[in-house]
């Protein structure tokens, strides 16, 4: 697997998955640095983390997504998204990036899903700030 494999736990709420750095960093938001392109096998070491961040969490949570660094995901990685997305532990995700990939990778995946829980901003505190809302 591309950039390391496996998960590697660094604290309670901090933990690398297949290369992509994954934290608890409020109460309900859960911060992801996706690095290069996502394969079906990152996704799900990156939805094991999740899990496992969930017990530290009251109710749904958010995600947030750092697109600056991240590279084309596969329609079945899109897939397997869209379809964990719609689980009840999960509330919104929000997307952010300044680099013009980052909105092409999120204009595409919140249209596929058409969902009002899903935004793209363009920097990290916009999309904090949605989350919470």
């Amino acid at each position: 697997m591309p950039n390391g494999a496996g998960i590697k736990q660094i604290n309670e709420k901090e933990y690398i998955a297949g290369g992509n750095h994954i934290f608890l960093i409020q109460n309900n938001i859960i911060l992801s640095n996706p690095v290069g392109p996502q394969t079906i096998e990152m996704a799900k070491l990156y939805y094991q983390v999740t899990q496992k961040l969930l017990k530290l969490v009251n109710g749904q949570i958010n995600i947030l997504i750092d697109l600056n660094n991240s590279g084309k995901s596969s329609s079945e990685v899109r897939s397997f998204w869209n379809k964990v997305g719609t689980q009840k532990e999960y509330n919104k995700i929000a997307f952010f990036g300044l680099h013009p990939v980052a909105r092409v990778i999120a204009s595409f995946e919140i249209g596929i899903n058409g969902s009002k829980n899903m935004q793209f901003f363009k920097t990290e505190e916009q999309a904090i700030e949605w989350l919470q809302k």
